[in-house]
């Protein structure tokens, strides 16, 4: 049955300046659908400063420790780019989101 559900795949770069704050470097929203002849439905790729152009709302509380949980909340309204660089589509994807991450145990490397 799973491969047979629809699918969406949202992806957020965060970067820490250099007085401790997030901003977001990357965006990007894929949907698959994989009984569709095409599989894929929708993908917007941005990046750096073509973030600051788009409808995008976010609020994430940023974690001050690693023992402290990350939360985001989005909302965004994005047209179809297949890449980062490409051409700009008139189809638009609205959808709002929120989740977060638990902190890392401390036996965990990376």
């Amino acid at each position: 049955m799973f491969n047979r559900l629809d699918r969406a795949q949202l992806r957020l770069d965060l970067v820490r300046g250099d007085d401790g704050s997030f901003r977001l470097d990357a965006l990007l929203v894929e949907i698959n659908d994989p009984l569709s002849p095409k599989g894929r439905q929708f993908r917007s790729c941005w990046n750096g400063s073509e973030i600051r152009g788009l409808d995008v709302s976010l609020q994430f509380d940023a974690p001050a420790t690693r023992r402290d949980p990350f939360r985001f909340h989005i909302h965004v309204r994005l047209p179809r780019r297949y890449n980062y660089g490409a051409a700009v589509e008139q189809e638009h994807v609205e959808f709002t989101s929120s989740g977060g991450a638990m902190p890392l145990p401390r036996w965990v490397n990376y």
